[in-house]
């Protein structure tokens, strides 16, 4: 992982197996979720515009689980792995 914009999420205990499930966040002040955060419906479906979904961005659901522990690496330059990281 020379080349590109990487955050590699690394433990101060180290590799003790410990996991924190993480569903996307608020910002603070705004109360918002990021843009790539979408809300959901009864179903479970994302609710999106007919633009949103042709637009060819990647968002992310406001209940998806975010699985983090020593090592766990966002590569920045991909979509899904971006709006992840925005989302926590």
């Amino acid at each position: 992982m020379t080349d590109g914009n990487y955050i590699i999420i690394r433990s101060v205990f180290g590799k003790v197996g410990q996991k924190y499930y993480l569903n996307p966040a608020r910002d603070p002040m705004t109360k918002r979720f990021p843009p790539c955060v979408k809300h959901v419906d009864s179903k479970g479906d994302m609710i999106l515009t007919e633009a949103e979904k042709n637009s060819g961005e990647v968002y992310i659901p406001e209940d998806e689980v975010i699985i983090i522990e020593d090592g766990t690496t966002f590569n920045l330059e991909d979509k899904y792995e971006a709006a992840r990281w925005q989302a926590i």
